[in-house]
């Protein structure tokens, strides 16, 4: 490699939106906050300024995704590679998830049969909820992966929005 092609590689690696980081870096922090519990009027304050954490990050993440110049194939693939990601982590954490969930509810202080929780678990009003709400089955913190998916899958079925318009995601998010 020769010098110039290592400044070129230094260049590319500095070009960061440092502030969009920040952002991402105080939403994340957010995120922490809304699943603590302080005490008090201070506790339902905090919790309610950081819930404006979840829907940025969505927004900034949005926004790392698509680079300029991208294609509509290279945006699919990328989408593609992202959601097989995730969706092998929505399955384990509901595997694990709806165990604890069948665990607590069969020997717990409900003392349900499994097939009573199977039902109450998988009926169609749930089932509808999952789809139209983005009410994740186990009722836990799945719904973030759940979203992500259901956008990525609005970006891969209208990609011309997402690669003519820089400032769609955003309106969309």
């Amino acid at each position: 490699m020769e010098k110039n092609d290592l400044n070129n590689t230094k260049d590319l690696k500095d070009n960061k939106n440092y502030l969009l980081l920040f952002f991402e870096a105080i939403a994340c922090v957010c995120i922490i906050f809304i699943h603590c519990n302080f005490p008090g009027d201070f506790g339902i304050a905090i919790n309610g300024f950081a819930r404006f954490g979840v829907p940025l990050f969505f927004i900034i993440s949005g926004f790392f995704m698509i680079k300029p110049g991208m294609s509509y194939v290279e945006l699919r693939r990328k989408l593609k590679k992202r959601s097989i990601r995730i969706s092998f982590l929505l399955i384990f954490s509901f595997i694990i998830y709806f165990s604890i969930g069948a665990i607590s509810s069969c020997m717990g202080s409900e003392q349900k049969t499994f097939l009573d929780f199977l039902i109450e678990t998988f009926n169609w009003k749930k089932i509808i909820l999952l789809f139209a709400c983005n009410d994740p089955l186990t009722h836990v913190i799945n719904w973030f992966m759940i979203a992500m998916l259901f956008g990525y899958l609005i970006i891969y079925i209208f990609p011309n929005f997402f690669i003519q318009n820089k400032y769609f995601p955003i309106v969309l998010s």
